[in-house]
């Protein structure tokens, strides 16, 4: 499936990271937490969502069909556009772009 179906409702500039404290496999596990730690360490504000938990609405509803249907959590979000799963991530931080389009600006 499109990973890019499911939105969720936030401000526009928000940063979101979608989770999961009940992981199906070891390399979910290790990829939500990796890319918590990425965005600790950027000190740039950003709120969890926790699938597992999370209260059953519309937006949460398609979230988890989203992954039902193939994506892989977690999943980062600026605002409602999705900025992709943990390889997208990475490969964006690897880049050196990552911080742009966060809006983290380094002094």
């Amino acid at each position: 499936g499109d990973i890019g179906d499911a939105h969720i409702e936030v401000p526009r500039n928000r940063i979101v990271l979608v989770t999961t404290s009940m992981p199906s496999t070891r390399k979910m596990r290790v990829d939500c937490r990796r890319i918590m730690l990425l965005l600790e360490a950027k000190k740039t504000p950003f709120a969890v969502m926790d699938l597992a938990h999370a209260p059953t609405d519309d937006g949460t509803k398609r979230l988890r069909e989203t992954v039902q249907s193939g994506a892989s959590l977690p999943l980062l979000y600026m605002g409602t556009k999705l900025v992709g799963e943990a390889e997208t991530v990475q490969g964006l931080e690897d880049d050196g772009a990552l911080d742009g389009l966060l809006g983290i600006n380094w002094v």
